[in-house]
């Protein structure tokens, strides 16, 4: 590992961030972006993020209540369009894909899974087996 990169001081408004999935949003050759859930509900992309750097802010959903009940955010290269696609667990068990989302907002939505009770108790686990 190299040497640490502080990108916020301790206290800053990144304390109200309460998910962020990186990723590949702006039709560029590398994942250097980060999509934020923050605490009240608004949607952020930051593109071209680099070391001492969040890049280009923009603001993909204002506070909305809905938001606040997405329970695991993550991205990949699940359509095999250009720009990244948004997976959403929310807090009923749903599944939802938000497929080439981009500065321009949210893509297309696609139902996954409906809500149910299994997809409920997912877990993200960091730990190394």
């Amino acid at each position: 590992m190299s040497g640490e990169v502080q990108m916020a001081p301790s206290g800053s408004i990144w304390k109200n961030a309460v998910q962020i999935s990186a990723g590949q949003f702006h039709n560029g050759k590398y994942a250097t972006d980060l999509m934020v859930r923050w605490v009240d509900g608004e949607l952020t992309l930051y593109t071209y993020v680099g070391a001492g750097t969040f890049g280009a802010e923009n603001r993909l959903l204002a506070p909305i209540d809905t938001w606040k009940n997405a329970t695991l955010l993550t991205s990949g290269n699940f359509s095999g369009k250009a720009n990244w696609d948004v997976l959403v667990r929310w807090v009923d068990g749903e599944l939802d894909t938000y497929v080439a989302t981009s500065t321009a907002g949210l893509g297309a939505e696609t139902r996954m899974r409906d809500p149910n009770d299994l997809w409920k108790h997912d877990l993200v686990d960091g730990r190394a087996y």
